[in-house]
């Protein structure tokens, strides 16, 4: 599971950068293909390697807490067929987790505890915990991730789910489920 983490995260920072005006670079030759924005979802493909990975992606519109108030928050979900991969959940929090002790997802009213921690990235560990989560996003209005450190500070991102249906449409189709 590690390894599609890395891809996504690499495709999902990917994404970012080809839809912001900030930055142009991104050619029309990247392996990064963007599928549709979806209110504040987007949907892409990236071919990096020669496998394809397909990625729902979201900016969190407020990360609070830590010491870099600069920081966002982004979620993705990620499809790699080549190793029947499906629906994989990662939260990139833009502060390294090394120290913490609790990271909590909540949505409408339900809450779990994510129990899988690499570097600046949070995730479940268990595959039906996923299929919830994913579930809940596409019926949810808002979502928030709330991480607490070792020092008792606490990091929170919400994030709007509005177009998280059709941004997860779109990366079934692409990848074939």
């Amino acid at each position: 599971m590690s390894q599609i983490i890395r891809r996504i995260s690499i495709a999902a920072w990917a994404a970012i950068l080809m839809v912001t005006a900030a930055s142009p670079g991104i050619s029309q030759t990247s392996d990064v293909t963007l599928l549709g924005t979806h209110g504040a979802w987007q949907a892409i493909t990236d071919t990096t390697g020669g496998g394809l990975i397909c990625v729902a992606i979201s900016v969190a519109i407020s990360s609070t807490g830590g010491t870099d108030q600069t920081r966002d928050g982004v979620v993705f979900v990620g499809h790699d067929p080549a190793t029947s991969l499906f629906g994989a959940l990662t939260f990139d929090t833009g502060v390294t987790q090394d120290n913490v002790l609790d990271v909590t997802l909540s949505i409408g009213g339900r809450e779990w505890r994510l129990d899988g921690i690499r570097g600046d990235s949070a995730f479940s560990l268990d595959e039906e915990q996923q299929i919830e989560i994913v579930t809940a996003i596409k019926a949810g209005e808002e979502m928030r991730l709330e991480a607490t450190n070792r020092s008792g500070d606490v990091f929170t991102d919400t994030y709007v789910l509005v177009g998280a249906t059709a941004a997860f449409a779109d990366i079934d189709r692409a990848c074939g489920r």
